[in-house]
């Protein structure tokens, strides 16, 4: 996987934590 794809997917949870 590449760097982007991982910020991309924590972003995501990160995202979903908040919500």
């Amino acid at each position: 996987m590449t760097i982007a794809f991982q910020l991309a997917v924590f972003a995501l949870i990160a995202t979903s934590s908040v919500l």
